[in-house]
Formats: structure tokens, C-alpha cells, sequence
């Protein structure tokens, strides 16, 4: 006899990611700069429950970066991170299809909790995004566009 639980195990797909998108803007150069935010959303196919810390793998040039996530909307992730200055990708950040872990007793099941996801990004894995560069070792400066000095004239 099956129990109610594995009823419901058998009866409920497991949530797979649909999407993996950089959601933050790089700027007009296409580049991320020193303390610039990296943003990562990882959406699932279904609602999902979570617990603990995931991690993503993000890869900068040769260094392998963990985003850390832990806030979710029914169905997503979201991942963050800061450019530091050891940071440099000429050709574009990438995000492999094994990228997505679980650390320390964390989960992602289905909505009613009864189904691991499958954690793999598989064809929504990102591969040298010319669109999302970084360089450390320079700091954006704000630039002036207009400068109007107050009084009556010469």
C-alpha cells in the first residue's frame, strides 16, 4: 500500500530550472566595474519551497565565484555578488550547467515539499556573455553633464 506522502511524491513532477538570467545592466560598455552588483535569477519551471543557503557558481575570467541565495519568489532565485578588484573578463561571465548546489542540508523541493529539484541549468546555462564583462581595477566615476553657477553675471 502506498501512503498518502509517496502518493503525492509519485503524483508531483520535480521543479527544473526554465530560465538563468543576468538580470542587472552592465552599462553602455557592456561592463561590470570595482563594488558594481552582479545579479542572477534562476527560475524554475514550477513553485518551489527552499531552505538553507544555494549556491551559484559564477565564472569570472578563471575565477570561480559563489553567489549566495536564500530569497525566492515562488518559482525563483536570486543570486548576488560584488565585482572586487582580483576580477577580469574580457570575453564575458559564464554559468555552467552544474553551477546550481545545495551547501549544508539545504533544499529545493517542490511546492508541497515532497520532490528534490533537479538542480542541474542544463541548455539555460550561460557561456561567455559579451554582454556582462567585469573589470576590477577601475572604479566608475559619475560623470559632470551640466555645471550652472548662481549670481547676476560678469
Amino acid at each position: 500500500m502506498v501512503s498518502p506522502l509517496e502518493m503525492s511524491a509519485l503524483q508531483t513532477p520535480a521543479p527544473v530550472v526554465s530560465n538563468v538570467e543576468i538580470t542587472t545592466d552592465a552599462g553602455s560598455d557592456s561592463t561590470y566595474h570595482l563594488s558594481q552588483q552582479i545579479l542572477v535569477r534562476v527560475t524554475f519551471d514550477r513553485d518551489i519551497t527552499q531552505s538553507g543557503e544555494i549556491r551559484l557558481a559564477l565564472l569570472i575570467g578563471t575565477d570561480t565565484v559563489a553567489m549566495w541565495g536564500n530569497q525566492r519568489t515562488t518559482s525563483t532565485l536570486n543570486f548576488r555578488t560584488h565585482v572586487r578588484t582580483s576580477y577580469m573578463d574580457n570575453d564575458g561571465v559564464s554559468i555552467a550547467a552544474n553551477a546550481l548546489t545545495l551547501t549544508g542540508g539545504a533544499t529545493i523541493k517542490s511546492a508541497d515539499g515532497t520532490v528534490d529539484a533537479t538542480l542541474g541549468l542544463g541548455s539555460h546555462a550561460i557561456t561567455n556573455d559579451a554582454a556582462h564583462k567585469v573589470d576590477g581595477s577601475i572604479v566608475t566615476v559619475p560623470s559632470v553633464t551640466d555645471v550652472r553657477l548662481g549670481g547676476s553675471g560678469p
